[in-house]
């Protein structure tokens, strides 16, 4: 899926998928839903060739909605999750073992 934002293309079929398969409630995922929302979501990270971060909703392996992300947001989004081999690999800088 493509999508673009900021003049900048997010496109799950070139980017490199991070981690899968994370299982998050909706209401944290943005404006696409109700921030009340009891729904749980699937989510996938991505990282385009150029640095940028993104989130995908998928669904059957299908992209059904797209979530830029700052570097800030990627860190707290890993940490959130409790991902420490990825905070080691792509923050090094700011993690501690």
């Amino acid at each position: 899926m493509e999508h673009v934002e900021n003049d900048i293309i997010y496109d799950t079929d070139i980017a490199d998928k991070v981690c899968g398969d994370i299982f998050c409630d909706a209401g944290d995922f943005g404006n696409h839903y109700d921030i009340d929302s009891e729904l749980t979501i699937k989510v996938s990270l991505y990282l385009t060739q150029k640095g940028n971060w993104f989130l995908c909703e998928e669904d059957n392996e299908k992209c059904l909605f797209l979530k830029s992300l700052t570097i800030e947001d990627t860190y707290k989004w890993l940490r959130d999750i409790n991902e420490p081999d990825l905070l080691k690999k792509y923050f090094p800088d700011r993690i501690e073992e």
